[in-house]
């Protein structure tokens, strides 16, 4: 058959234009689609964490969620986010401010990389003495 094929064509057009995508029109939109599923992802985290400080039925559940927390008696507090509390307001504030952060951060490392370790300054006690995977197979 000549030209492209529709089935594909149909799927890589965008809904305004008419054409298709271009490699790097495509990468955009990907990248767009990944953030904002971050996003969601955050907002859905920060939201369950407020529904579990405000349940009245279930502290036990309330309990274990919080009991990670350094504090766990103010973080109960900090997220149940209640009008008059000395916490008022500053959850959704630690929410929008890792929003942004994971704006700022998102092409720093795009699919992952290399930690780091081979120098031997990190912390990874293999390859401070030079041996193991960090430097090669059999050293």
């Amino acid at each position: 058959m000549p030209g492209p094929d529709p089935r594909k064509a149909r799927l890589m057009q965008t809904p305004k234009a008419g054409r298709p995508m271009t490699r790097e029109e495509q990468k955009e939109a990907n990248k767009n689609k990944k953030l904002n599923n971050k996003v969601k992802k955050i907002k859905s985290e920060f939201a369950a964490l407020k529904e579990t400080a405000r349940d009245k039925l279930n502290p036990m559940k309330a309990d274990r969620v919080f009991d990670k927390y350094r504090s766990p008696r103010n973080a109960k507090i900090f997220f149940a986010n209640e009008p008059g509390s000395k916490y008022e307001g500053m959850a959704d504030k630690a929410m929008e401010r890792k929003i942004e952060v994971t704006k700022k951060n998102q092409n720093l490392m795009a699919k992952g990389g290399r930690v780091g370790l081979k120098s031997g300054t990190k912390g990874c006690k293999l390859a401070m003495k030079g041996k193991g995977r960090a430097y090669g197979k059999n050293s």
